[in-house]
């Protein structure tokens, strides 16, 4: 098991924003610390759920069938599209209120957004096996998996806490408008852009 290598190779995909990382931001300044622990907790949980689909061979046996897997990669796009679109329209609201709406915070949306994303499938159907061993175990996977979470929580943490810092200094219902609105159209652009590539090479 290459841990070195895998953590070299993991640091730039942990560090791009992505689906948990835009969650974690407006959790964070909806509901200070409690709304990105939660964060964690559901991306974590999502994280040790890859582990155990690769490791059991579940992952494989699933990517297998075209489609079966076209219809998971299809239901996670919609999810992720159905996120950014919501981060959206609370950045628009949030721009036209003085004051923030609460909206419910849970596990299971960071969860979802981490199991049902296709990217974090291949990420442990492809690039957590290579760095596993030769003859991986479910405890390689697992540990590999641990890792992930360790450095996704460290980076969390530092960026919604410089964010949690900078709101005492700037107004949050801006902070609020702008996070929100750049990251679910992030989110929308991440999700639509191998289906526009994929359009373009077939021109």
């Amino acid at each position: 098991m290459d841990i070195l290598g895998f953590i070299i190779t993991l640091l730039p995909i942990i560090i791009s924003p992505g689906a948990s990382f835009t969650i974690a931001l407006d959790n964070t300044l909806t509901y200070g610390i409690k709304g990105l622990l939660i964060t964690i907790i559901g991306t974590a949980l999502g994280i040790i759920t890859h582990g155990l689909l690769v490791g059991l061979g579940i992952t494989k046996l699933l990517v297998s069938s075209p489609s079966a897997f076209m219809v998971l990669t299809i239901l996670g796009n919609l999810y992720l599209i159905y996120l950014g679109i919501s981060l959206i329209r609370s950045g628009l609201k949030a721009s036209k209120n003085t004051t923030i709406t609460h909206q419910k915070v849970s596990i299971k949306t960071a969860y979802i957004a981490n199991v049902l994303n296709p990217k974090a499938i291949m990420l442990y159907l492809v690039v957590v096996s290579s760095y596993a061993g030769a003859t991986p175990t479910l405890g390689n996977y697992l540990a590999l998996s641990s890792i992930h979470i360790f450095m996704m929580s460290i980076w969390l943490i530092a960026c919604c806490g410089f964010i949690l810092l900078s709101s005492q200094k700037i107004n949050i219902i801006t902070m609020k408008k702008v996070i929100n609105i750049s990251g679910g159209s992030l989110l929308l652009i991440l999700t639509a852009t191998p289906y526009i590539k994929h359009y373009i090479s077939t021109l």
